[in-house]
């Protein structure tokens, strides 16, 4: 006995297969595309986070130590390798970069640390440094990772733009104040996320004759 097939038993044709996997795929490839977006967000905001903290971080840690910064007046701390020592002077611009016009490090006594040398300075690696009662840089401690490319940094004083044509120390008689200026760059995922940020730091005690 042969059985007929009904209406509702008739099988997809072709067509339908093709149009069902057509938007099956559309479904599967949306979906990856927006989870690849939401790593990649991800990923950016990690890199974001990273570059503010170690930023805030190195801005923060450096202010909290100029603003305690005093009057070297021996001329201890304050030594240049080319012009000799600066005494009765707060601070001193260091690593003259002759190129950009501008001073890549600074050095002063600090009050807040036993009166210790304290200099902080962009070194040759693009890495942030500090450098603590010594005038070797392999005993500098790295402010910011490698992973951070610092593009430049700039130290003036008492609002000069610390150019190579001005002086590297603070005027006398001037309450210093100190501003830096940095370009910091971070890569995440074949992109690199920049910052640029200056802040002025005012020392806090008063130049007041002893």
């Amino acid at each position: 006995m042969e059985f007929q097939k009904s209406k509702f038993q008739k099988g997809f044709t072709l067509i339908e297969m093709v149009v069902v996997i057509s938007i099956f795929l559309f479904i599967i490839g949306t979906a990856i595309m927006m989870f690849i977006s939401i790593l990649q967000n991800q990923r950016r905001m990690l890199a974001e986070q990273e570059l503010f903290n170690q930023l805030s971080y190195a801005i923060e840690h450096m202010s909290k130590a100029m603003r305690m910064a005093k009057r070297d007046y021996e001329g201890s701390c304050l030594v240049d390798t080319i012009n000799g020592s600066f005494p009765n002077h707060n601070f001193l611009l260091t690593r003259q970069d002759t190129n950009a016009n501008s001073y890549r490090g600074i050095k002063f006594i600090s009050s807040s640390d036993n009166d210790s040398c304290y200099e902080f300075f962009l070194d040759t690696d693009g890495v942030l440094k500090e450098l603590k009662n010594s005038t070797v840089d392999s005993d500098a401690i790295p402010l910011t990772s490698e992973r951070l490319k610092i593009n430049y940094i700039r130290f003036s004083l008492s609002g000069s733009d610390g150019t190579i044509t001005s002086e590297p120390y603070d005027p006398q008689g001037v309450q210093p104040r100190v501003t830096i200026s940095m370009d910091i760059e971070i890569n995440s995922g074949g992109e690199n996320l920049s910052q640029r940020v200056q802040a002025t730091v005012s020392q806090r005690n008063l130049n007041i004759e002893e």
